[in-house]
């Protein structure tokens, strides 16, 4: 009883603080996702929180379903809590099926990751460790019978491009889709002459670009997310 209280408690002071979201997550949702479909279906992987930095939970209190994928468990139970009409996992997202480490600096944070080649470039003293379960983009679309979805959030600290190399495009329909595009955030706040156009500029040069552009338009970018819609709904 005294653990649901404090739980409880943590919840409700959440709920005060970020209960009506982030109007810069909810950028694209406003902008373009909602005015394209009053009320669709998401996926949003490395989800972090379900109300804070989120780009779904706008569209969530706008009507919208999805799935919600991370390899936090705390962010889940919050999730399971604050987005009761989504499916929430507790899962990663990899190249392959199995278990793999993840990294954690937190047990919710916007940079815990799968993947060794990330654990590399970050400070490791500050870094524990957990045994997650992963699956591939594709095995989550057959286990749950999806052939299109209508917003994909991809944001996986590293291993985005991976992640998007493995989706089988022909086989199913991704709308509109977020990702993440680390460029060289640090140069470009200190370049004086940089704007939104260099930005875009590095984006076009990118491997990440060249596997989508055959697909996908770029239409808008907010801080690292990047987002990009179909050629065939956009055109």
């Amino acid at each position: 009883m005294i653990k649901f209280l404090i739980n409880f408690i943590r919840y409700y002071k959440i709920f005060l603080r970020y209960g009506l979201g982030y109007e810069g997550e909810a950028w694209f949702a406003n902008n373009y996702i909602w005015p394209y479909k009053k009320k669709g279906f998401y996926i949003d992987i490395g989800c972090y929180h379900p109300i804070k930095f989120s780009q779904t939970f706008k569209l969530y209190k706008l009507g919208w379903t999805g799935i919600n994928l991370d390899i936090s468990k705390e962010s889940i139970d919050l999730f399971n809590l604050f987005r009761p009409k989504d499916n929430n996992l507790n899962i990663g997202i990899s190249t392959k099926y199995g278990l793999e480490d993840g990294y954690f600096n937190k047990k919710i944070s916007t940079t815990n990751f799968i993947g060794q080649n990330y654990f590399d470039n970050i400070n490791k003293n500050k870094t524990f460790i957990r045994k997650i379960k992963t699956k591939t983009i594709n095995q989550i679309f057959e286990e749950y019978n999806i052939s299109e979805v209508d917003f994909l959030k991809i944001d996986c600290e590293g291993m985005d491009l991976s992640i998007i190399k493995t989706l089988n495009f022909d086989k199913y329909k991704v709308n509109f889709l977020s990702i993440e595009f680390l460029y060289d955030a640090g140069s470009f706040i200190k370049n004086k002459n940089s704007n939104i156009q260099s930005v875009h500029q590095l984006f076009f040069k990118s491997e990440l670009y060249q596997v989508l552009k055959n697909n996908f338009e770029l239409i808008d970018h907010f801080g690292f997310a990047f987002l990009l819609a179909n050629k065939k709904i956009y055109a």
